[in-house]
């Protein structure tokens, strides 16, 4: 894989803190969820942290709550220009002192032993990168474990070909060495599945283990990155995925199935002849029953979303 695809990030503090973990968190308009993301990282019982909370331009009172906040671990970098979620992990991350390094959203909440749990996992199983399992809270109040049963308790895989063909990461579950950002950063050119691209790049060239305990909240916002309906944008971020990692994914059969389905899903509902090539696409790469269906749903006019 090209290196230079998600290139590394220049670290403004040279050398780390042992054993320390820096928590990134980017934030944009979020004066009502975001003491609760900051407290639960703030209140692990792994105490050796500093949380770093780059505010992308906030139009509300974001700042003003986060600068209620007495904790000298906590430090907020305050943007001039709002340039979205990858440009202000990148930053968080150029400050970062800690030898580990984590991510947090800032409208989710991770229970109290997440940090310590996670670097004893990753500790045993001598892994650069490893991400959880987490609770989907809906809007409704309701709960959903995330859907991973299908991985078991497994925490060694072929998590690279695994992340080719599914989508089972999300940023604040991740916790990685901070030598894996010296080599890849977040590509600031996507809107969307910034966590997938980062992963998959992360899973070619280090070992990732899967800890299979939902130590993360994750809060279902209608205005959420995750949640957006802006079908436009997922598809270009897609897009823009399968062009960066294209030798890759041409050479793994079904990655191409997957992806062009994806590519096809995205697309529908903004260009149905675009979505018609995709789902052709990966009926060429792999024939699949489910595609077959949207595909004739799309194009007879009857399709509903996914």
């Amino acid at each position: 894989m090209d290196p230079s695809k998600n290139p590394g990030i220049t670290f403004i503090n040279a050398s780390s803190c042992e054993e320390m973990v820096s928590v990134v968190i980017p934030t944009y308009n979020r004066e009502k969820t975001i003491l609760r993301a900051v407290q639960s990282v703030l209140n692990q019982t792994y105490k050796n942290l500093e949380v770093i909370v780059v505010d992308d331009c906030s139009k509300d009172k974001t700042v003003e709550m986060l600068n209620s906040i007495s904790d000298e671990r906590l430090h907020v970098i305050v943007l001039e220009q709002n340039g979205g979620a990858c440009r202000a992990r990148n930053i968080g991350v150029s400050h970062a002192r800690g030898e580990w390094i984590a991510f947090q959203d800032s409208d989710d909440e991770w229970l109290p032993e997440k940090l310590e749990k996670q670097i004893a996992f990753m500790k045993s199983g001598e892994y650069d990168f490893s991400f959880c399992r987490g609770n989907l809270i809906l809007m409704d109040g309701r709960t959903i474990l995330s859907p991973l049963d299908h991985y078991g308790n497994e925490p060694d895989r072929d998590w690279y070909h695994v992340l080719m063909t599914d989508f089972p990461v999300s940023t604040q579950k991740f916790l990685c060495k901070r030598e894996v950002l010296k080599k890849v950063g977040f590509d600031e050119a996507l809107n969307k599945s910034q966590d997938k691209d980062f992963a998959l790049q992360v899973a070619h060239d280090f070992k990732v283990g899967f800890l299979a305990q939902p130590l993360v909240n994750i809060y279902a916002m209608q205005d959420s990155i995750t949640y957006a309906s802006n079908q436009e944008k997922k598809y270009d971020s897609v897009y823009r995925i399968v062009k960066k990692h294209k030798n890759e994914i041409e050479n793994y059969i079904p990655a191409r199935a997957f992806f062009y389905c994806n590519l096809g899903d995205y697309s529908y509902l903004f260009d149905r002849s675009l979505s018609l090539k995709w789902y052709q696409k990966s009926l060429k790469a792999r024939f699949n029953k489910k595609v077959l269906a949207k595909y004739i749903l799309t194009m007879i006019g009857l399709r509903k979303y996914f």
